[in-house]
């Protein structure tokens, strides 16, 4: 395992003080979610207008923040579409991320950040809790 690589890929673990959007897509599904901060801690999100509870989305950001990492792979090349992504807009003009799902073997997902080669993958598994989650908060 390159530890340097795998420190880098922590860099898209996005503090959630930081987002004020994030646009998710998934096979027959899109998601806008704002994320209105109010005050030092606190939040009021939406997801597609529809206000929802600030803890329950806590922890749906949580197993969102928690996709980009299973296990380290060699250079994977993606040659299709994604079948998921995630844009984080973040707040005061920091740089966007922008975070990118292929298909890898029988279980798992690729991740590319920001467009580059994927060298980590997720689970299947855990890729479907999250849009399990996401989905019960409306």
């Amino acid at each position: 395992m390159n530890v340097l690589r795998f420190i880098e890929r922590f860099i898209a673990i996005i503090d959630i003080q930081t987002v004020e959007r994030i646009d998710i897509t998934a096979p027959g599904m899109e998601y806008v979610i704002y994320i209105n901060h109010v005050g030092e801690r606190d939040i009021e999100p939406t997801v597609n207008d529809i206000p929802v509870n600030a803890s329950d989305f806590r922890s749906v950001y949580r197993l969102l923040i928690g996709l980009g990492i299973n296990a380290q792979i060699d250079e994977f090349s993606p040659p299709d579409e994604p079948i998921f992504t995630a844009l984080y807009t973040r707040v005061e003009d920091e740089n966007d991320v922008y975070l990118r799902f292929y298909p890898y073997e029988d279980h798992f997902l690729a991740v590319s950040v920001d467009g580059e080669e994927a060298w980590y993958v997720i689970t299947l598994r855990s890729f479907e809790l999250f849009l399990t989650y996401l989905e019960a908060l409306k």
